[in-house]
């Protein structure tokens, strides 16, 4: 299990290096091109039950009477150096506020592409997995029409790199242009769950997808897996094996042990579970109007990463400076882990007592967290105005029609529960490219 990690760590550190070397001796040197874009974003969401945020990494959230503009504002720098006519180093790093397990988190790229001929692209190192359309350009706001990736459809997929490798075949036949793509490594997201800080890792992570262009359509199909590990159940496992089995503490001998902890358990302890996600997409674009299209299924073994179903519809008119848009999407969750009894009041006070913290409470998070839903639909509508050729203003007002415990993707005081809202989101920013 760990061959894996530790090799991509060995690319991944040998590539930083380089990169590093690079920059020093050779920013000014002809082949070197640096870049750099960013953002001034803020948004302001109006309830008071559910706390927005941009998707489950997100740093922090908002509700009624704030106006957040820390974790959609950033700013971000990206060197090309090309050593010859094949291979080129490419190194990304963005300034937010984020939820990071190391400051090297804050490096989304840092590649060695190998072009051996106009078909092939090889890439080793830390990339932008290709798994949806924003894959190559989610932090580069300017890219994008909207202030935000489409809420009910990325905000439960926050991966921002991974270490590993990928090779990219694209070929023309006729007037259809084709393109196949594979990669495989490792990566961790950091979540907030209920105030606490949770690191994610997604080891023998491979994905496989293929694009096909004809005229002004493009249709994608694509296909991931992973092993996924909630590292939390390291700290959950001993708790619910002391609910289970209090006698292995002689001050409990003599409580009564509760059954369905050695169940639920059993779900955490499968947490190293295999992750798949597959999708489809497609997107018509003229001098005029774009339409596009993703549709999403993601399927996991444990009930820590919910399954899901998700999908979105964006059409976008171009009218020379001004580009407005509309969006309609939702998402919905299969039902988790549902408690079927309580633990005896006896048992919760020794073991608080014993541990020195709230078995009580803690019990219902644990529970909580196996049973986290995503199901709610949204409608969009926003414009983008190009008002310098690398300078775009965009403002955005999203309504959002969250079911009853089906609020997992946004901030609630209980994991899985919340009552059934209507809530709107009006967000506004400045992106930028130089």
């Amino acid at each position: 299990m760990n061959s894996m990690p530790k090799a991509t760590q060995v690319i991944k550190c040998t590539c930083l290096a380089a990169t590093l070397a690079c920059v020093a001796g050779n920013v000014a040197a002809q082949g070197t091109q640096i870049s750099g874009f960013g953002s001034i974003a803020g948004y302001h969401a109006d309830s008071t039950q559910l706390g927005f945020r941009s998707d489950i990494a997100a740093p922090e959230e908002g509700y009624r009477g704030d106006f957040k503009i820390s974790d959609l504002s950033r700013l971000g720098l990206q060197i090309n150096h090309q050593f010859n006519k094949e291979f080129e180093l490419v190194t990304q790093a963005v300034l937010q506020e984020e939820m990071v397990s190391s400051d090297l988190d804050r490096v989304k790229i840092a590649t060695l592409n190998y072009t051996p001929s106009a078909s092939w692209l090889v890439r080793v190192g830390r990339f932008s997995p290709r798994i949806y359309f924003l894959s190559e350009s989610r932090y580069i706001s300017y890219a994008h029409d909207t202030v935000y990736p489409v809420h009910d459809f990325y905000a439960q997929i926050p991966l921002s790199f991974v270490d590993g490798f990928d090779a990219t075949y694209q070929k023309r036949v006729g007037s259809t242009f084709l393109k196949t793509n594979f990669f495989a490594g490792q990566t961790h997201v950091v979540v907030d769950v209920v105030g606490v800080e949770t690191e994610n890792e997604f080891d023998w992570l491979a994905g496989l997808n293929f694009e096909v262009e004809y005229g002004n359509w493009l249709y994608r199909a694509s296909y991931t897996q992973a092993q996924f590990e909630y590292t939390e159940s390291q700290n959950v496992e001993p708790f619910l094996e002391l609910l289970a089995n209090p006698g292995i503490i002689s001050p409990l001998k003599s409580l009564p042990n509760w059954q369905e902890a050695g169940v639920i358990k059993q779900a955490y302890s499968i947490s190293e579970s295999r992750l798949n996600y597959a999708s489809v997409a497609f997107e018509y674009r003229d001098f005029e109007c774009q339409v596009r299209g993703e549709f999403g299924k993601l399927t996991s073994e444990s009930d820590l990463a919910p399954d899901s179903t998700a999908g979105y519809l964006q059409y976008s008119y171009r009218s020379d400076v001004v580009t407005p848009f509309i969006i309609a999407s939702a998402i919905k969750t299969d039902e988790g882990y549902q408690q079927q009894t309580q633990p005896n009041p006896m048992l919760l006070g020794g073991v608080t007592q014993a541990l020195g913290f709230d078995a009580a409470s803690a019990v219902v998070g644990v529970v909580d967290a196996l049973n986290v839903e995503y199901e709610q639909k949204s409608l969009a509508i926003g414009m983008r105005w190009d008002f310098k050729s690398n300078i775009a203003f965009k403002a955005q007002y999203e309504r959002s029609w969250v079911e009853e415990d089906g609020g997992g993707l946004w901030i609630q005081e209980r994991l899985a529960y919340n009552d059934s809202e209507v809530i709107d989101v009006m967000a506004f920013s400045i992106d930028w490219i130089f």
